[in-house]
């Protein structure tokens, strides 16, 4: 995917959970990553927002952007 160098870290506090968003930037083709860590999580699902935004909406939200030629 073309994508380059260190990701940036947000660390942030919901529902009681720490978190750190990963925001590795965009590479070829508009492709991007985002990576959500839970601290100390397990392989479960965790409910959390992020600027107001629930674990569903995050995912779709991301999702929606593209088809299967790449970003809409």
């Amino acid at each position: 995917n073309g994508i380059e160098g260190m990701p940036e870290m947000t660390s942030f506090s919901s529902s009681g959970l720490s978190l750190e968003r990963y925001n590795f930037g965009t590479g070829d083709g508009d492709v991007s990553i985002i990576h959500y860590k839970v601290v100390g999580g397990f392989h479960e699902w965790f409910s959390f927002s992020d600027d107001g935004e629930s674990t569903e909406a995050i995912i779709w939200n991301f999702l929606s952007q593209y088809d299967q030629d790449g970003l809409r």
